[in-house]
């Protein structure tokens, strides 16, 4: 977030010291009457759905793309087996729970079921070519890093001290996090209403190219910080590692917003942005839309 906050005051400050050096109102008709190529800069969030979160759950998928089972999964592979003492290792589960090992229990009703991206920072560059002074032929690429997060289970089976109600169970929560990387490009056009100079309403929209790929799986047990992705025997040396998941999609997306000629060569725009297609790391994935909110900043040359 400094990191945003500081490209913000950055563009401001730069917007701020063009103003004062052309205030001059015909130079707000120009900039704005202006023909040609444009490129910029877009910074934002990303509010994506959660359709594609479960992806991160946990389980994981085999070479062929097919979700594995509960003892194949990559949960169950790395607590029970490569650190829960299988194979003759030690039980680096029960040492980070505190207890002696045989005094916890993991299955799958403690898998997680509860996953969910958090909003994600998003950069770009932009560019468009004004065919007049309200049409624009736009050509946009994205980039944003999401983080889906969510709760797993671990039940210890110590006594409990002092008296419990029947049936009481010792649950013990912990995080459990997926990474993934999105790239999309976006080809439309932009259209520019209201008869103010320097302040006007803003419609576009087109086609997209989305691109996406899995790319980190790990779980947290207290001071115990375990990688999903790749699986070692007992003699330290790795045996497998995750197939990393890509998928290519085509989609739609449309922008409303508010479009400000300064005066000076930067046209600022504030934007929300739904876009309507398919996350394609794993097959019959659901249309859905998701969510754009932020600043494009064009500069002419």
């Amino acid at each position: 977030m400094k990191y945003l906050l500081f490209i913000f005051s950055f563009l401001i400050h730069s917007l701020c010291f063009a103003q004062d050096e052309e205030t001059d109102s015909s130079a707000v008709r120009r900039s704005s009457n202006s023909k040609g190529i444009q490129s910029g800069l877009y910074i934002g969030f990303l509010f994506p759905n959660k359709s594609t979160a479960s992806l991160y759950d946990g389980y994981g998928y085999d070479i062929y793309s097919v979700k594995n089972d509960f003892l194949n999964s990559f949960m169950y592979q790395k607590i029970v087996i490569e650190y829960g003492g299988g194979n003759g290792q030690t039980d680096q589960i029960a040492q980070s729970l505190n207890v002696n090992p045989g005094e916890w229990a993991f299955d799958k009703t403690d898998m997680p079921i509860n996953m969910r991206y958090s909003p994600s920072l998003t950069v770009g560059l932009q560019g468009r070519w004004k065919a007049s002074k309200q049409t624009s032929v736009i050509l946009n690429v994205n980039a944003a890093k999401l983080s889906a997060n969510g709760n797993f289970t671990i039940q210890l089976l110590t006594p409990p001290i002092g008296p419990v109600q029947p049936g009481y169970q010792n649950f013990k929560i912990f995080s459990i996090i997926g990474v993934e990387q999105r790239l999309w490009f976006q080809a439309g056009l932009q259209r520019i209403f209201g008869k103010d100079e320097v302040i006007g309403f803003l419609l576009e929209g087109g086609l997209a190219l989305n691109m996406v790929k899995f790319y980190r799986n790990e779980i947290i047990i207290n001071n115990l910080r375990i990688d999903l992705m790749t699986f070692y025997n007992q003699y330290g040396n790795e045996i497998y590692r995750a197939k990393n998941l890509t998928g290519v999609s085509f989609g739609a997306f449309g922008s409303v917003g508010a479009n400000i000629n300064t005066a000076s060569n930067w046209t600022v725009q504030f934007l929300y942005t739904p876009m309507y297609g398919k996350v394609n790391l794993i097959q019959n994935q659901e249309l859905a839309l998701q969510h754009t909110l932020g600043l494009r900043l064009y500069y002419d040359f």
